[in-house]
């Protein structure tokens, strides 16, 4: 839950109304187990205790363990209280809360004079590794080099009576349409194009596909990645992967992980037809699908 405590904190430090806090906490407490957290947070701080026991100086493991507790605790109960909050009383919380993770104990600053000296020897160390194992058929390192993945659009059936298609539509964004939500909310002019279904031509059977599955094996930072057809035309962007798929990095099992990609056919709808930048299409050279 670090990610999530850290991003729940700058959220609250950054509300300027009791209304953003009062959605922030809420929304944190729908995903938040108090006994998950208790547990990895003491088992976190325990392992790194051990590997720096000079982080302990001439504190007491458990009392800083229970101090942790004690500060997410306390905001964790204004999230399930009924009544409004008040930001004069969680403000303060979260300011401390933030300034103990990123300035105490809490956490660890990594060198960054051994980060450096550790990235410059890498490739001498990949060199060496290449040389003692001829046999071995190294994976080439994807922040500095051409990552490429292949696949086919395909639909899947992860578990009994669930089945995923390859494409997903408008219709299903706008079932899942909540005026006011900031995740379901809809533009009145993306609304308005639907009711009158003014898809341009970019529709599929009076349709506009919004996303597609497909059986690639991505990773972190493919997001934004091109997706292209056999014939070397751009079809979509990748930015995600299917829940059941999120194993992948560890073992990429064809027949349940799918990455997740934006419809190209989508994305010129909303430049065009959307935001009315035809002059962008014009510079675009388009085929039909």
């Amino acid at each position: 839950y670090g990610m999530e405590w850290f991003s729940l904190m700058s959220k609250l430090q950054r509300a300027k109304s009791e209304v953003d806090m009062d959605v922030a906490l809420v929304e944190f407490h729908q995903n938040y187990s108090r006994t998950v957290s208790e547990k990895t947070t003491a088992a976190m701080l325990s392992m790194a205790f051990e590997t720096f026991p000079e982080l302990l100086g001439d504190m007491d493991e458990a009392a800083i363990i229970g101090k942790v507790h004690n500060e997410v605790d306390a905001l964790i109960e204004l999230a399930i209280k009924d009544q409004p909050i008040d930001i004069e009383m969680v403000a303060p919380t979260a300011n401390n809360f933030s300034k103990a993770a990123f300035q105490s104990f809490y956490a660890v600053s990594p060198d960054n004079a051994l980060l450096q000296k550790a990235t410059e020897l890498s490739s001498e160390y990949m060199r060496a590794l290449i040389e003692v194992f001829p046999e071995h058929n190294f994976y080439p390192d994807a922040n500095s080099t051409l990552r490429v993945a292949y696949g086919k659009l395909e639909g899947v059936s992860p578990r009994d009576a669930v089945s995923y298609g390859t494409t997903t539509y408008l219709d299903g964004a706008m079932a899942k349409y909540k005026p006011g939500d900031y995740e379901f909310d809809m533009p009145a002019k993306l609304i308005e194009s639907y009711d009158n279904k003014d898809y341009g031509q970019y529709s599929e059977n009076g349709k506009l596909p919004v996303c597609n599955i497909a059986s690639n094996h991505t990773t972190g930072g493919n997001s934004g990645s091109p997706v292209l057809n056999a014939r070397g035309e751009l079809i979509g962007l990748n930015f995600d992967r299917i829940w059941e798929g999120t194993m992948s990095d560890v073992n990429f099992d064809p027949n349940i992980c799918r990455n997740i990609m934006v419809d190209s056919r989508y994305v010129l709808f909303i430049i065009d037809k959307f935001a009315g930048q035809q002059w962008l299409i014009d510079e675009m050279d388009l085929v039909s699908l």
